[in-house]
């Protein structure tokens, strides 16, 4: 019976350790997309920002006829289109395959709706000083 019961116990563990490791991983991912993003980044040629937040949280300001579509909300991991980085406003979302290069960040619009706006929000953007 002991032994029964110490068995019982390490497949338990084990399956626990397993569990846990398969639901770190998505965390880890998002820590680092989060802090690979941070910080206010200004769209070079148009002055649009976008501030991502370390929490997953991003404030989005856009100019011209996008510019109602500005508004705070939120970034996360997404394969949206073949995208790597998928942005949720108030009224938006927007799929986007990301890369920073030379302490560039460049955003290609994937998929997403409205058009206008997720358009809008691609580019190239330079960090904010």
């Amino acid at each position: 019976m002991k032994r029964s019961l110490t068995h019982l116990s390490a497949k338990i563990l084990v399956s626990l350790c397993i569990f846990g490791i398969s639901f770190s991983q998505p965390v880890l991912a998002q820590d680092a997309l989060n802090s690979d993003l941070a910080g206010k980044w200004i769209k070079v040629g148009s002055g649009d920002t976008i501030d991502f937040k370390g929490n997953g949280d991003l404030d989005l300001f856009l100019s011209g006829q996008a510019a109602s579509f500005s508004s705070n909300g939120s970034f996360s991991r997404c394969t949206d289109g073949g995208a790597n980085l998928c942005i949720t406003g108030t009224r938006l979302k927007c799929a986007y395959r990301y890369t920073i290069a030379q302490g560039q960040l460049n955003l290609q619009f994937r998929s997403g709706a409205p058009d206008i706006a997720c358009k809008a929000a691609a580019g190239d953007f330079r960090k904010a000083r």
